[in-house]
């Protein structure tokens, strides 16, 4: 026994318990709101892939590689640069 009067056991229990009791209370107002996480997760999912995709389309189209240090020759012909 403490000094007030209780025993190890009961402050033990009683401390988780209070921790068991606001865990499933954060998760339940988690739970209501659940929906409008989701929805903010998929926008913007979609969004990042919808500017990946119009990021991969311009560099497609108008990128132009230039060489400008020369390392990029294929002398004699094999695929190879300077190799």
């Amino acid at each position: 026994m403490d000094k007030q009067g209780r025993d190890l056991a009961e402050t033990v229990w009683t401390r988780l318990d209070r921790k068991a009791g606001a865990i499933i209370e954060l998760t339940v107002r988690q739970l209501r709101h659940r929906l409008s996480t989701w929805v903010v997760l998929g926008v913007g999912v979609m969004l990042m892939a919808l500017l990946l995709i119009f990021y991969i389309d311009s560099v497609r189209e108008s990128f132009e590689p230039i060489d400008n240090d020369g390392d990029s020759v294929d002398e004699d012909g094999d695929g190879y640069p300077r190799g």
